[in-house]
């Protein structure tokens, strides 16, 4: 098997940052996520005053779940 053909979603690590999130849940951009997040719609953790980090296991779930 060739590993430089493996998919995309598993080169993310168990923490995504915001642009990593975008594209790993395809959204369209940074501004649909950070609505989502205020929304409630996607989990989110925050690292100090500003930084947004994603668990991509709780990712995983929320899009198992629709």
């Amino acid at each position: 098997m060739d590993l430089s053909s493996s998919d995309s979603a598993s080169s993310f690590g168990p923490w995504l940052n915001p642009l990593e999130a975008v594209r790993y849940l395809g959204l369209p951009s940074l501004k649909a996520l950070y609505q989502a997040v205020r929304r409630g719609q996607i989990p989110a953790h925050r690292l100090g005053l500003k930084r947004l980090r994603f668990n991509k296991r709780e990712l995983d779930e929320l899009m198992a779940s629709k």
